[in-house]
């Protein structure tokens, strides 16, 4: 099983990309038959490792005396190649031999890495308090590992990435099961020792993901000395990356991932409260994508992370109590992440924006405004704008909705005049008589929502103002709908006593329902204007309306 991880092609890896990474390669090998795996030549073939005679496993209590570095080296490279392999295949369960358990181990690193084999195979039925007496077995064995590492001159990377990995999952396990003494011991033997694991920093596929692991276990615990010395390894481990594997004949990819870890460590100081460190490393890493982003095509994940970017320098002001600026960023964040379809990203900065409502200000509608921009076509815009305005609603934000309808309806106005005087100069074109139809269609929904909007916030007659501007989008073009606009005016008019006005707009309907011929609608409009020209003391209307009514 030759991983040659010393020779690993360099990738920033996440723990489960480096699980899978391996697992592919050795899924197509002659280890075992996933049909009906039988593990038994696999022990034999690890043991044949570091003992020279072949392994009985019928034979109990072997002592395994110390190895040369060699042995040790391979031993570990295939505990670290087959663990990874049956987690790729976690639906198998791994019966490992009674006699492998009583093995008597000189070399701790060999006694660490076979318990982190029994470990993985068995952690899924462990009893909590057996996952502690595992741990306790193995703390005095990397004690005395890292004492041996910090005398050696030769460390090989494979050692040091089964040390991350026996980290990884101790710490996840004792924290699941709330032994947080036992997290916090592990954590500061490990981050005393941070220095070992720097001697193949950026050839080592795990040692980001290591660190952050390590950042976010010290936060939970408080432990803001030792997370400080953990971002200086993190930042050492940033300038050996990009002295080594940032060039020209780079992969985009793999530059956008050192990008990340750049952001990663500025959201570090940021978690401390340290705003000043969080945006001098913030605008670095931002600079750098904006460069990178002008000479490669790039597309979702590129945008996802300056989407994060921007949340995150709103996470910055909401420190800093700057709360429209905090506010402005959420905004443009909501913005991209919705224009390139990054459904996590959009979820966040939705709740964000809801989140921090009480921060919104009239100034956010220009900004939101000039955000809309990045989003090139109209119908896109609006449905974003509809998708915010819902949220407002829900929680009967009102105030904020009738911004956001404003804006909608600004946009759609001028998409609507835009594409009449496009039809009206150019040639007819049957998909450009539908976009304009249902541009107009849309701008006249929104008129009227703008106006029920309003009237809640006790507003008639900007309401009354939204209404008519809807009758004269279809006027005699769709007059059933003119004269239901016209008369839900007249009966707004009518409910804040301004009679005249509200007869004029019942009149209006009357003609159009008569010109057309709209029977039904004939009949309620006399009605109306009677009762109106009653109210308002209009007597010489009156009989005129009673007239017409007798006819009809």
């Amino acid at each position: 099983m030759e991983l040659d991880l010393a020779n690993w092609k360099p990738e920033i890896d996440t723990f489960l990309d480096f699980k899978n990474r391996i697992a592919r390669r050795l899924e197509n090998g002659d280890l075992f038959d996933k049909s009906n795996p039988d593990f038994a030549p696999i022990f034999k073939k690890m043991m044949g490792i570091i003992h020279d005679n072949p392994w009985d496993m019928s034979q109990e209590g072997m002592l395994i005396e110390s190895v040369d570095e060699e042995k040790r080296r391979k031993f570990t490279e295939f505990i670290i190649g087959f663990t990874s392999l049956v987690q790729y295949h976690h639906e198998m369960f791994i019966r490992i031999p009674e006699s492998f358990h009583k093995l008597r181990v000189e070399d701790d690193m060999i006694a660490i890495a076979m318990e982190y084999l029994f470990f993985n195979t068995n952690k899924r039925v462990f009893k909590p308090t057996e996952i502690q007496e595992r741990y306790y077995l193995v703390l005095p064995m990397l004690e005395r590992i890292f004492e041996d590492l910090k005398a050696r001159d030769n460390i090989f990377i494979e050692e040091l990435i089964l040390l991350i990995l026996v980290y990884k999952i101790y710490t996840s396990a004792l924290q699941k099961n709330k032994f947080l003494d036992d997290v916090e011991d592990l954590f500061i033997l490990y981050v005393e020792n941070l220095d070992i694991f720097d001697t193949h920093d950026w050839k080592n596929p795990l040692l980001d993901n290591f660190h952050r692991m390590v950042v976010q276990v010290g936060l939970m615990l408080k432990q803001t000395d030792l997370v400080l010395e953990t971002i200086k390894h993190r930042l050492h481990y940033l300038a050996a990356i990009k002295k080594n594997l940032v060039h020209k004949d780079q992969e985009p990819n793999l530059i956008l991932n050192i990008i990340n870890v750049n952001f990663s460590i500025s959201k570090n100081y940021l978690q401390l409260g340290d705003t000043k460190n969080h945006e001098i490393n913030l605008t670095l890493a931002s600079q750098w994508l904006d460069s990178v982003m002008e000479q490669f095509p790039f597309t979702k994940k590129a945008w996802k992370l300056k989407t994060k970017m921007i949340r995150s320098s709103g996470h910055n002001a909401l420190k800093r109590s700057a709360y429209e600026e905090c506010y402005s960023k959420y905004l443009l964040a909501l913005v991209y992440a919705y224009n390139h379809k990054l459904p996590k990203e959009y979820d966040r900065a939705i709740m964000y924006v809801n989140k921090y409502r009480k921060f919104f200000k009239e100034e956010h509608v220009n900004i939101l405004r000039e955000g809309l921009k990045e989003i090139p076509n109209t119908l896109s815009k609006t449905h974003l704008l509809f998708l915010l305005g819902k949220v407002f609603s829900k929680t009967r934000e009102l105030h904020i909705s009738v911004h956001i309808q404003n804006l909608m309806v600004e946009i759609l106005e001028e998409a609507y005049e835009s594409l009449q005087l496009d039809l009206a100069i150019g040639t007819k074109d049957k998909k450009k008589n539908e976009h304009f139809e249902k541009v107009k269609n849309l701008y006249a929904k929104n008129l009227d929502f703008l106006g029920n909007i309003l009237n809640q916030l006790r507003n008639p007659r900007a309401a009354i103002k939204a209404y008519e501007r809807e009758a004269e989008i279809y006027n005699r073009d769709s007059p059933k709908k003119t004269i239901r606009i016209l008369m839900k005016i007249a009966k707004e008019l009518s409910r804040h006593s301004r009679y005249r006005e509200a007869i004029e707009h019942a009149e209006h309907a009357f003609h159009l329902a008569s010109e057309f011929l709209i029977k039904d609608q004939i009949e309620r409009i006399l009605q109306f204007l009677i009762k109106a020209a009653k109210m308002g003391d209009q007597q010489e209307k009156l009989a005129n309306y009673k007239k017409l009514l007798y006819q009809v």
